[in-house]
């Protein structure tokens, strides 16, 4: 019951110790407190932590650094806050995670492994070309009539809208502002509409080559 106390006692009280400086009884407490097998593993780790963190502030590096590999192991993810953390820390508990990353084994895939590589032909970018080198004409023909049409509107629609855009920002008169303004604004909506048409039928084109031929 004693012994219990004492570990409850240390736990709760090893964070404030560690606020108040006191690292040297941290480092006393901690490995105590980690005798206790009913500790969590975020308990484990918030230990660990303060563990290390004291050890690294006493300049017993090499001890940081083996109980950052345990805090590693439990939360591979931890990273020290570095707005309350001193670059003193960090900059051991960085060396032990890169340390630790060049132990880790390397997998490498099997002797025997497949790989199945699938090429797209260039002709797959370019809509109706593949449908019409498989002899479906019709809707190879259809496609890329379609996506010249958009195409083309799209060029003419992104000439004028420039064009227009370039004369209402140089137009003086409220008049003939509002005027241009009108104008760009109109050829602005047939260029998005352009833009859009041009995109689905390629989409559409990828999709149809992919898994409908």
């Amino acid at each position: 019951m004693i012994v219990l106390f004492v570990l409850c006692f240390a736990f709760t009280d090893l964070e404030s110790l560690y606020v108040r400086g006191d690292y040297e009884t941290v480092i006393e407490q901690a490995p105590l407190v980690l005798l206790d097998t009913t500790l969590a593993n975020a308990e484990i780790v918030e230990i660990n932590k303060f563990y290390a963190y004291s050890l690294a502030i006493m300049g017993k590096k090499e001890a940081a650094m083996k109980v950052f590999y345990q805090l590693l192991d439990l939360k591979p993810d931890f990273m020290p806050d570095p707005v309350t953390v001193s670059p003193k820390i960090t900059n051991i508990f960085n060396e032990a995670k890169n340390k630790k990353l060049l132990t880790m084994p390397i997998i490498r895939p099997l002797k025997d492994t497949i790989y199945i590589e699938r090429k797209i032909p260039f002709t797959m970018l370019i809509p109706g070309v593949s449908q019409i080198q498989r002899d479906k004409k019709v809707k190879g023909f259809t496609i890329l009539a379609t996506e010249i049409l958009s195409l083309t509107g799209l060029a003419i629609s992104q000439y004028n809208y420039s064009k227009y855009h370039d004369e209402y920002l140089a137009a003086e008169d409220p008049q003939v502002i509002n005027d241009k303004y009108e104008i760009c604004n109109a050829w602005y909506k047939k260029r998005t509409i352009f833009i859009s048409t041009s995109i689905i039928i390629w989409l559409y084109n990828l999709v149809d080559v992919l898994y409908f031929q």
